[in-house]
């Protein structure tokens, strides 16, 4: 799924909708969206005992043959071939990577969240919901994105398939419920 992004008004009446073009050879992975948890969790399998929580990040510096090194708070470190910083807006791995990068305060408040998708909230959901992004806009400010996540196969049995995989995954309708600050 994932055709098109919808903008939807106050009464869910659509406003401007953004199609997709249909792939001519389409085989069944285009318009494919990656949930988080589960990627994560198929990314760590096997390497429970290597992977180390708490650790207070200061800085990284790149190594003379490739790699890199990264420095935590008590001064140990770790090298690696690769450092991802996927820490959020205020990351400190893009803050040295990228210092001209600003945050800015956009006036907003945002509260994230998913609901299970089940039969009940998939009849309440827009159905541009269910098929891409979608935006409801509200006159004053207020504006609540979603997008729901529907697995094609069941995470719980695909991970069957592999002796040190557990996916917890189900499908979800993602939402943001956006106001002034």
């Amino acid at each position: 799924r994932g055709s098109a992004v919808t903008i939807l008004g106050p009464q869910l009446e659509q406003l401007q909708r953004f199609e997709f073009p249909a792939l001519e050879h389409d085989d069944g992975s285009a318009g494919i969206s990656v949930d988080r948890q589960t990627l994560r969790q198929i990314l760590l399998a096997g390497l429970e005992a290597r992977v180390h929580y708490g650790a207070a990040f200061e800085r990284y510096e790149r190594l003379p043959g490739g790699g890199v090194r990264a420095w935590f708070a008590g001064g140990t470190h770790v090298d690696g071939d690769v450092l991802v910083g996927a820490e959020g807006s205020l990351s400190r791995v893009r803050a040295q990577l990228a210092p001209q990068a600003d945050v800015h305060e956009t006036g907003q408040v945002l509260i994230f969240g998913r609901s299970p998708l089940d039969d009940e909230l998939r009849g309440l959901a827009p159905p541009a919901a269910l098929d891409g992004f979608s935006t409801v806009v509200g006159r004053d400010g207020r504006f609540l994105p979603l997008a729901g996540l529907e697995f094609r196969n069941d995470p719980t049995r695909e991970a069957a398939r592999w002796p040190d995989l557990t996916l917890t995954g189900r499908s979800y309708l993602m939402w943001v419920l956006g106001a002034p600050g």
